[in-house]
């Protein structure tokens, strides 16, 4: 359903997510696409400036990966990255270099330098399948 169409008798949602963006968020980063992309919810643009807007969802840490206040702001922004890839709007081989932002956002932030590295190997290992178009979240509808 398209995010301009209304529909006073279903709600269409995705689950999945735990946590719900509530303000405008904008940081400059070292992913700079060739072309801004915007989206409902994110915007990536050349220069490297990223914008998640309120209402973005994010899950967190995957995994044995452990939701802690020094690491939330990483896990939204890395999983806004992960969706403009899934999206197929950000290249795929983007992935290493979206990775390493959530390193240096983890160790700005005050996650240990051994964790960092764990959470960075953790997403190397087993993040590829979450960038991949076929695993997009599924619109469900209320009845």
């Amino acid at each position: 359903m398209a995010e301009t169409q209304y529909d006073t008798d279903h709600i269409y949602y995705t689950s999945g997510y735990k946590y719900s963006q509530e303000n405008k968020y904008v940081r400059m980063t070292g992913v700079k696409p060739k072309a801004n992309i915007h989206t409902p919810f994110i915007d990536l643009f050349s220069d490297g400036r990223l914008t998640i807007k309120p209402g973005f969802a994010s899950d967190g840490g995957s995994g044995p990966a452990v939701d802690t206040k020094a690491a939330t702001r990483g896990f939204f922004e890395h999983d806004a990255f992960y969706k403009l890839m899934r999206m197929s709007l950000l290249p795929l081989d983007y992935r290493k270099i979206v990775d390493k932002e959530l390193y240096k956002i983890h160790r700005k932030d005050g996650v240990s330098w051994l964790r960092a590295n764990w959470i960075y190997a953790g997403v190397r290992i087993g993040g590829k399948s979450s960038t991949l178009p076929k695993n997009k979240k599924v619109v469900k509808v209320t009845p």
